[in-house]
């Protein structure tokens, strides 16, 4: 019985536990240190390293025997790998895109690491751009990387992008859909791989005017014109009445006729243009008051509200004028 206990061991030394893959990230044209965090005694620990690229056979590219000098086998790895005997470390140099793949550690005929090697291009440079920065457009800011990129990070004015905004073509670009003066800061795109990361800046100010507070500008500007109009033609009403009442006081008949005419056709114009006014008066109200309920009560609707009040003391102009002082003879 105590002999068999004695074989027990040496019965399961040729089973191990499976070896897990450990994942390691270098950068292209760089050095790369591939450590298993073991301690090995090269006077009595035959050590290999084996390198297995994706869908081919392993390469034997170190091996170290006690009291040999350690070769290096592989032509592809020649003159590109420094190994550490005290803990069997190896340092690969000058990475090429063929060195990613898994390398794997054996000593004494036990495979005791596995390393995934994956290679990435630094990330040196960045460049937002963007489609419009105009008020009520539909804004698209991209952030164009050089080097192959994982991951892609958003940031407004230093916090956290809002729901309004949406990213597309995996997190590569930011859509501001219906921007609007809110919108306006600074936007921080961070580019990220596994080897590095490069923030890029870009600040948007929009420029324009909401639909809403353009109809407002347009609509008040027609209503200047309209006034002014309006109130011309009642001023020359005026004089042609004095005119007229001129004439038949020296008695020109023959210019009766003329005057009473065209003062009649006058009259007619005085009672429609009031009218346009007005209604662009009532547009122009409906429109602020639509403006503020949805953006509040901003420079241009408090303008426009002024505007109306304004205009409104403006419509007893004609009124005022036809009270004029006049020779009531006719």
């Amino acid at each position: 019985m105590f002999h068999s206990l004695l074989l027990l061991p040496a019965l399961f030394s040729g089973f191990h536990a499976e070896v897990k893959s450990e994942a390691v990230y270098g950068i292209l044209g760089s050095s790369v240190l591939l450590d298993p965090k073991i301690k090995v005694d090269d006077s009595k620990n035959e050590t290999i390293w084996e390198f297995i690229p994706a869908g081919r056979s392993a390469i034997t590219i170190l091996h170290h025997m006690p009291g040999v000098e350690s070769v290096e086998p592989s032509a592809h790895f020649k003159s590109r790998i420094l190994y550490a005997p005290s803990n069997a470390s190896l340092m690969v140099k000058r990475l090429r895109l063929e060195d990613q793949g898994e390398y794997r550690l054996t000593i004494d005929d036990q495979v005791v690491k596995k390393i995934q090697l994956f290679l990435f291009d630094e990330l040196t440079e960045a460049l937002m751009s963007t489609n419009s920065s105009s008020l009520g457009s539909t804004i698209q800011l991209t952030c164009n990387v050089s080097g192959k990129v994982d991951e892609y990070q958003w940031w407004k004015d230093g916090g956290e992008i809002s729901r309004h905004h949406q990213l597309i073509d995996q997190n590569r670009s930011l859509v501001i859909p219906g921007a609007s003066r809110h919108d306006c800061g600074t936007y921080t795109c961070v580019a990220i791989n596994p080897v590095s990361r490069i923030p890029e800046n870009y600040t948007l100010i929009i420029h324009g005017f909401p639909p809403l507070e353009l109809a407002i500008i347009i609509l008040s500007i027609i209503d200047v014109v309209m006034y002014s109009a309006s109130l011309i033609a009642c001023l020359y009403l005026h004089c042609w009445r004095t005119k007229l009442d001129k004439v038949v006081k020296k008695g020109k008949r023959w210019l009766i006729d003329t005057f009473q005419i065209t003062f009649q056709d006058m009259k007619r114009i005085k009672h429609w243009l009031p009218a346009l006014p007005t209604c662009n008066i009532v547009a122009i109200f409906v429109a602020i008051l639509a403006s503020i309920a949805i953006q509040g009560a901003g420079p241009v609707p408090k303008a426009g509200l002024c505007s109306v009040l304004v205009q409104i003391l403006a419509l007893i102009l004609p009124f005022a004028v036809q009270k004029l002082p006049v020779d009531e003879k006719i």
